[in-house]
């Protein structure tokens, strides 16, 4: 039988197939029932599995069969962390492919996994792009270019991160934001007597931020004159 993913597979799993001897519980996870098959030890699966493939004791079962049963079970598994993974918070739908990838699902699973979160809408990469934007804004005041690289790396399509990015500044302000970002370090770097290493100090921790260049420029300035009005 060919090898699956993410299942340990027993030496049964190896051989031709065979009939059902006994079915069951398992005591630490009761939605699991064990198969064993001409009285060994085979496999474990789903009870929605069990149900949904009829499957009884005394019944006879061929290698192909036992491949599709697996799959199935495969497909519950991965479902059900892919649910619990994106319980905690928002996630994109290259994270969720990440963590099955990381659990050794195959691609055929995956995708099986994620047509079916998709269709529950429970991944929305546009949803997931707005909610993340507005977030980091909120909670670490980041600007734009830090914003577009931190969604790229979750995977985030080229056009959703324009079209997101494009309505959640539409009605802010970079420079004030880049400003106000400055105005957090600015009395620790206002001690440095040399000019330009405190602006060059400023303009790095702006661009780590992801702030363009301009912005950057008008929030230095203006903590600059700030500076040269204190020692004037």
């Amino acid at each position: 039988m060919a090898s699956r993913s993410a299942r340990k597979l027993t030496a049964y799993e190896n051989q031709p197939g065979g009939r059902i001897t006994s079915i069951s519980a398992q005591k630490k996870k009761i939605s699991r029932v064990n198969i064993s098959i001409d009285g060994e030890y085979a496999f474990s699966v789903h009870v929605d599995v069990l149900l949904s493939e009829n499957l009884i004791a005394g019944q006879s079962l061929s290698e192909d069969q036992i491949q599709k049963i697996c799959s199935a079970d495969d497909y519950h598994l991965a479902r059900d962390l892919a649910l619990h993974f994106v319980s905690y918070r928002p996630r994109s739908i290259q994270e969720v492919k990440r963590r099955l990838q990381k659990a050794n699902y195959n691609i055929s699973t995956i995708d099986r996994v994620i047509t079916r979160l998709l269709e529950l809408n429970m991944l929305d990469d546009e949803s997931f792009a707005s909610e993340f934007i507005g977030g980091r804004i909120r909670n670490k005041g980041y600007g734009p270019r830090r914003l577009k690289q931190d969604l790229r790396q979750k995977g985030i399509h080229e056009s959703v991160i324009d079209k997101t990015l494009s309505e959640a500044f539409a009605e802010l302000d970079p420079e004030a934001m880049a400003l106000s970002a400055g105005k957090k370090i600015f009395p620790r770097l206002s001690r440095i007597p040399d000019a330009h290493t405190r602006r060059k100090k400023l303009s790095d921790y702006l661009a780590r931020r992801g702030f363009e260049f301009d912005h950057m420029i008008h929030a230095i300035d203006a903590l600059e004159l700030y500076v040269q009005n204190l020692n004037s």
